[in-house]
């Protein structure tokens, strides 16, 4: 059964095109990051993209070496990834239509898995239970690359209701339907528990990006 959240999502990613991703794709084709560095000096080789949109974490990882399987909650936005992975030569066999609160991967089949302002468009329990998925399909030790966009003005000035956790439910317009969660960094401790934190900046953007060992894998 389809929830609220696949719709907007589905909705937003079947409005969308290869053709018209394709120049925004580009720039991560062999592009350069500090977090491939950390990835490759854990041993990284085997990486989940959870939440992959239109692919564009993927090919900068595909594209650096590291062996890349993804999913996204709509089944438009595979299609997309797969489209336009497939003309940069990544194979994209290992690509599905999942929810990243029940993936079905096996235990500990990644070695890493990277989630882009995805845990931040979900209820603070729905996060909870992503990143604990995310935790069960990494390996013990394994790292999780996690991202959150920070609140912006224009945030709060689009239509929304404020849900019980904090969430921002928006009522009109192109997001009506996307749940938004502006993590405080109190709310980010509390998510991350005890992981250890390997690598923390914020882009120019005030997105918080993190990456953080998975020692709790058994446990979450």
């Amino acid at each position: 059964m389809k929830d609220a959240s696949h719709t907007y999502w589905e909705g937003r990613w079947s409005q969308t095109s290869a053709e018209s991703l394709q120049q925004a794709l580009q720039p991560y084709h062999q592009g350069k990051d500090e977090i491939l560095d950390v990835l490759k000096a854990h041993g990284v080789r085997h990486i989940c993209d959870a939440g992959c949109g239109f692919g564009a974490y993927s090919l900068l990882l595909a594209s650096n070496g590291f062996d890349v399987e993804g999913f996204d909650l709509s089944e438009s936005a595979v299609a997309v990834t797969r489209e336009l992975l497939g003309r940069y030569q990544v194979d994209v066999s290992g690509y599905r239509a999942a929810s990243i609160l029940q993936t079905g991967y096996e235990d500990k089949r990644f070695d890493a898995a990277i989630a882009y302002s995805v845990l931040d468009h979900m209820t603070m329990d729905d996060a909870a239970k992503g990143l604990r998925e995310l935790s069960r399909i990494v390996r013990k030790d394994g790292l999780l690359v996690l991202a959150f966009d920070s609140l912006e003005e224009d945030d709060l000035e689009l239509a929304h209701t404020v849900m019980p956790d904090g969430s921002l439910l928006y009522t009109q317009g192109k997001r009506a339907g996307m749940i938004f969660h502006p993590f405080t960094e109190q709310e980010l401790s509390e998510l991350l528990g005890d992981d250890e934190v390997l690598y923390r900046r914020t882009s120019p953007k005030g997105e918080r990006i993190f990456v953080v060992e998975n020692a709790r894998a058994s446990s979450r």
